[in-house]
């Protein structure tokens, strides 16, 4: 009894593990800036966030800054409030929209033939699967994108562009912490590009 609880609840786990999706994280930049000189950083504006279609909980907003500005520091850069003395300047977006997931599943029909056996065994029974059908499933989600730009001072314009979109839970929903805490960190994993 106690063994088949045990996998029961292994089964609950891994099913709620592959119930939700990862991180798909993408960058995007300009091959001619030169990203060596980079030391310093400031926000675009007063606030790195640029209010887009979607609007955010002040603590995320709040939480997204400090957990950008650490993930820059721990890369070297140094942040000042001085934004005409800094390298480059890094902006943030949020959006989300409602996406659906489509499944087809096919349906079978299991057919059973048995025909006459003969003197030295039982009749043979030979079982087909019949497709009869399918039945489409329909799954609707939240899906949220978080973008992350950084202006190079000297030059004037955007030279990096990353973004991270995941599936949003319910869970995310309550405690977005960690969710914004490897977004983040996926977005940047290749910033500054190697040249």
């Amino acid at each position: 009894m106690k063994t088949s609880l045990a996998v029961i609840g292994v089964l609950l786990v891994l099913a709620g593990c592959s119930s939700t999706r990862g991180i798909d994280s993408v960058f995007d930049y300009n091959p001619d800036a030169d990203f060596t000189p980079y030391q310093t950083f400031s926000w675009v504006s007063e606030n790195a966030y640029v209010q887009g279609n979607t609007s955010i909980a002040t603590s995320s907003e709040n939480y997204i800054h400090v957990v950008l500005r650490q993930e820059l520091e721990e890369k070297g850069f140094v942040f000042t409030e001085d934004r005409d003395s800094a390298n480059f300047l890094v902006s943030f977006t949020v959006g989300s929209r409602t996406d659906l997931n489509l499944s087809v599943i096919p349906e079978f029909v299991q057919v059973n033939t048995t025909w006459g056996g003969n003197y030295w065994g039982p009749p043979t029974t030979v079982s087909y699967n019949v497709s009869a059908g399918r039945t489409l499933q329909v799954k609707e989600y939240q899906e949220g994108q978080l973008a992350i730009d950084v202006i190079d001072v000297g030059l004037g314009e955007p030279v990096w562009h990353g973004t991270a979109t995941r599936e949003i839970t319910l869970k995310n929903r309550r405690d977005p912490k960690p969710l914004i805490d490897k977004a983040v960190s996926e977005i940047l994993q290749d910033f500054p590009p190697s040249s």
